[in-house]
C-alpha cells in the first residue's frame, strides 16, 4: 500500500512532492493511520451488536467510524513533517479516502491475513497430525496424554496457564472461552480439536467444544440435553452425543487427582 501511494501521490502530493519526498511522507503516514485505525476497529469489533456479524460488517463499521481518527493521524503527519496546520475541513475531506483505506487495512489485518494463516497452521496440523482422524460430529481428548502445550495457545492472546472452558463456532470463526476472558480466532473447528493436542474435553455439539473440568451440571429443557459450565454459560448437547458426555465425566471423576 505504501508503494502504491509513493507512485500514485494521492491527496495531491503527486503534484507537490517529489518522488522522495513522498517516499519519507506516506510510509510514515500510513504507518501513523494504521496504527489509529487498528486500535479504533479492535474496540468497535467488540462491541456486543458488532461482534455477533460477519467479519467484514464489523470491519466495515469499524471503517467508518475510524475514519475521523485516521485523518487526525494523517494530519499531525502533516502537523510535523509539512508544517500544516490543523483545520476540522481538513478532517472531514480526509474522512471518505481514510475510511476506504482502514477497510483495506482492516481488511488485510482481520480477514485475508488471519485465514492466510489459518490455512497454512491447519495444512501443517494436517500433515504432523496425519494419524489423527477428523471427526465432524463427536471429538474427545483425554487427559494426561501429552504434557506438551497444546498447539492451540498459540493462537490466544490469553495469559499463559489460563483454562480452557469452551469453544464455539461463529460463522468461519471460533468464539474461545477461557477463565481469563473470550476471544475470536479464525479456524474450524475439527483443525482446533487436533491441535488441543489432548487436552481432556469433549465435542458435545457440531458447534461447541467444552473442556470436561469446566462442567459445572448437565440439564434437561424437554428432550434437550445442556450442559452448564463453570462461568455461567449454558451449552446444548446433541442427542447422540449425551452416552458420551456422561461416560467422559464418569471417567472424569474416577481418575485419581
Amino acid at each position: 500500500m505504501s508503494l502504491v501511494a509513493v507512485v500514485t501521490g494521492p491527496f495531491s502530493t503527486f503534484d507537490t512532492m517529489s518522488l522522495g519526498s513522498r517516499a519519507v511522507y506516506w510510509p510514515i503516514s500510513l504507518a501513523a493511520i494504521s496504527i489509529a485505525v487498528i486500535c479504533v476497529i479492535r474496540v468497535v469489533r467488540m462491541l456486543p451488536g458488532i461482534s455477533s456479524q460477519h467479519a467484514l460488517v464489523g470491519i466495515a463499521l469499524g471503517a467508518i467510524m475510524a475514519g475521523p481518527f485516521g485523518s487526525v493521524a494523517l494530519l499531525s503527519v502533516d502537523y510535523f513533517l509539512l508544517e500544516k496546520s490543523f483545520a476540522v475541513d481538513r478532517i472531514l475531506r480526509r474522512w471518505p479516502p481514510i475510511t476506504t483505506i482502514a477497510f483495506f487495512i482492516a481488511a488485510t489485518e482481520y480477514y485475508l491475513l488471519p485465514q492466510l494463516i489459518a490455512k497454512l497452521r491447519a495444512s501443517s496440523a494436517r500433515a504432523e497430525e496425519s494419524g489423527v482422524p477428523h471427526h465432524e460430529e463427536v471429538s474427545t481428548t483425554t487427559a494426561g496424554s501429552t504434557d506438551a502445550e497444546p498447539l492451540f495457545w498459540r493462537h490466544l492472546d490469553g495469559q499463559p496457564g489460563s483454562k480452557l472452558l469452551s469453544i464455539s463456532t461463529n460463522d468461519h470463526y471460533l468464539d474461545v472461552v477461557t477463565d481469563n476472558g473470550r476471544e475470536r480466532i479464525l479456524k474450524r473447528m475439527s483443525d482446533a480439536i487436533v491441535e488441543l493436542n489432548g487436552y481432556p474435553g469433549l465435542q458435545i455439539h457440531r458447534s461447541h467444544w467444552v473442556a470436561l473440568d469446566a462442567i459445572d451440571g448437565i440439564e434437561r429443557d424437554g428432550r434437550k440435553h445442556l450442559v452448564r459450565l463453570v462461568n455461567g454459560d449454558v451449552l446444548p448437547v446433541s442427542r447422540p452425543n449425551v452416552s458420551q458426555l456422561l461416560e467422559a465425566l464418569n471417567k472424569d471423576a474416577d481418575r485419581p487427582t
